[in-house]
């Protein structure tokens, strides 16, 4: 039986880390301590529901049996005394056998104290990834010159003193236009510059925040949305499909106000037959070439509705989550043997309705990008569930270009 266990680790003042930081406090970063009390029930997420939103901050909920006054703060002769309070560093850990994964770091914001009669006694741990100090962290003034997406990303964290150690950020694709930022949150204005990429923008599990280009070279996960009996890669229990007119848009326009520079473009067989579903998007995009091609890739990805899977679920217990990939070096961590259910990945869609003759018409969808997942583990029942979406960039390509397809300046796709 292959069980997994859930275990944290809470930051204490009791000594100090060299080579890492914490952000505005001008010490070196503290130690991570291991909690001893048990785990009675932990969630945890992060990402988006699809393509058009914005990423939100990761959130972590854990339950931990307090009957033994380890976590409560009056308790003078707790190991943790001192050390119990909003804000301090937080990590989760999944072990399955021998095996040990970070798979979700934040800070702690709140604590709830819960006491019944029979002598029971709970706290619930309530975690927020690092960008709610994204959100907090205000913009004074940055002077930036026209530069790529990801440019201007690393430009932004090192104004705000955001570790080079916790990035993970692309080049990007588009070209942002020269122009002095003020007066505005970290937060708020690095997710304009992800819209203008229309790339990813996230905290991913172990911390480190993560700006992916549009084009970014996806890897696969090794988990795959099947119900084709025998298949070791896939546990799925539930999945979703959608077909309706939720994200999909045949007129889009890009406008960026500073340049000035707007353009348009229209799906018109979508149009005729649908209607016209319109979307309008403010960029930092420099170039109107640039954000016409932009413009052209999405009326062509978005401008018919799908029938595609939007969410699953799977069932990870008794599966054996820690093997060897193919894919030795992953988005997240070097050499981790994962299996990988996680932000920016993709998978690949091969479904048997009730119904189907043999093998005959399945629902198959090559490649759907993995944009959100949420964890849920109780006692005997561990679940992973993830939201999808097309793979923007994935089977798009551009012209004349030996790495992308862009060969010299015809664009065709993003």
């Amino acid at each position: 039986m292959l069980s997994l266990n859930v275990t944290a680790s809470l930051e204490t003042t009791t000594g100090f880390t060299l080579g890492t930081s914490q952000l505005d406090t001008g010490v070196l970063g503290y130690l991570q301590t291991s909690i001893g009390a048990k785990v009675r029930s932990a969630s945890w997420g992060r990402g988006r529901n699809s393509f058009f939103d914005s990423f939100s901050a990761g959130s972590a909920t854990v339950v931990f049996d307090n009957r033994d006054r380890l976590l409560d703060p009056a308790n003078t002769s707790s190991a943790l005394y001192g050390e119990l309070y909003p804000g301090r560093g937080f990590s989760l850990f999944l072990t399955q056998a021998s095996s040990t994964a970070t798979v979700f770091s934040g800070f702690v914001d709140s604590f709830t104290y819960d006491y019944t009669l029979d002598g029971d006694a709970t706290v619930t741990v309530n975690v927020i990834d690092a960008f709610s100090y994204l959100a907090n962290k205000m913009i004074t003034s940055i002077s930036a010159p026209a530069e790529l997406s990801g440019a201007r990303v690393r430009r932004v964290l090192s104004s705000i003193g955001w570790p080079v150690s916790s990035q993970a950020v692309d080049n990007g694709y588009s070209t942002l236009a020269a122009e002095t930022i003020t007066n505005v949150s970290a937060l708020s204005y690095l997710t304009k510059v992800a819209q203008s990429e229309f790339g990813l923008f996230y905290m991913d599990r172990l911390g480190t925040l993560t700006f992916d280009s549009r084009n970014a070279v996806s890897v696969f996960s090794d988990i795959r949305v099947t119900n084709v009996v025998g298949d070791v890669n896939s546990t799925a229990s539930e999945v979703t499909f959608d077909y309706s007119f939720d994200r999909m848009f045949n007129s889009v326009t890009l406008t960026n106000a500073a340049v000035p520079a707007t353009a348009t473009a229209s799906n018109t067989t979508s149009i005729t037959k649908f209607g016209q579903r319109p979307a309008d998007y403010d960029v930092l995009i420099a170039s109107s070439t640039e954000m016409q091609s932009v413009a052209n890739g999405i009326v062509t990805l978005y401008g018919t509705p799908a029938f595609i899977p939007r969410q699953v679920t799977y069932n990870l217990e008794n599966f054996n989550l820690f093997v060897p990939s193919d894919v030795s070096i992953n988005r997240d961590k070097p050499t981790l043997n994962f299996r990988t259910i996680d932000i920016g990945y993709l998978t690949s869609a091969y479904w048997l309705p009730p119904g189907t003759v043999g093998t005959t018409d399945p629902i198959s969808v090559e490649a759907l990008l993995i944009s959100g997942v949420r964890y849920d583990a109780t006692p005997g029942l561990f679940t992973a569930t993830i939201q999808l979406d097309y793979a923007l960039g994935y089977d798009s390509f551009i012209l004349d270009d030996s790495v992308q397809g862009r060969l010299d300046t015809g664009i065709l796709g993003v």
